[in-house]
């Protein structure tokens, strides 16, 4: 399986059935989409992974700026 790399994850509400939808982006063009079963759950894991990485990278609540990998 090949791996996609997404530009942007973005969070929606949608305007059908008013549930949270996260996107995948590349290139201008949504090419995933996921509906959480449990939106907190999702919010709380992303949560723990910033706070992770800030620790391991030694930084504080500086934005990253012109970050990349």
């Amino acid at each position: 399986m090949k791996v996609k790399r997404a530009e942007t994850i973005a969070f929606f509400l949608c305007d059908e059935c008013s549930a949270v939808h996260i996107g995948l982006w590349r290139n201008g063009q949504m090419f995933a989409e996921a509906i959480p079963i449990d939106p907190d759950a999702v919010v709380a894991d992303l949560q723990a992974t910033i706070a992770e990485s800030k620790a391991r990278q030694g930084i504080t609540n500086t934005p990253a700026v012109g970050h990349r990998h």
